[in-house]
């Protein structure tokens, strides 16, 4: 009994993460698929149309993507030309490096360093 709670409870999770990457809420996806079941939170995931803006947004964040300045269509960050109008675009500046903290003593202790 308790093998099934757990395998309804991963399956949830999973089921919340594909919500997540269509868009939607991950509470939402899981609480529907916790309280109904996983398959049917998942059949139900599949009929959401994917929150385009939100998706969007997420790669503009991540600078995995970026917009044409003319047609404002997203393009990848890398590219020099865009795939829509056809329009030549100038290379992202660097991204400047992130500082790196030294780790704490504790850490080094834990992880088995004198």
């Amino acid at each position: 009994m308790v093998s099934l709670i757990l395998f309804w409870v991963i399956f949830s999770l999973l089921v919340g993460l594909y919500y997540t990457r269509k868009g939607h809420s991950f509470a939402y996806g899981f609480f529907v698929s916790l309280f109904l079941s996983p398959l049917l939170g998942f059949l139900l995931g599949l009929f959401l149309e994917p929150n385009i803006k939100v998706i969007e947004n997420r790669a503009l964040q991540d600078r995995t993507m970026r917009k044409c300045p003319d047609c404002a269509e997203l393009v990848k960050a890398e590219a020099i030309v865009c795939r829509h109008c056809g329009r030549a675009l100038e290379p992202l500046a660097p991204e400047p490096p992130k500082e790196v903290k030294p780790p704490s003593p504790l850490e080094d202790f834990f992880k088995g360093k004198p």
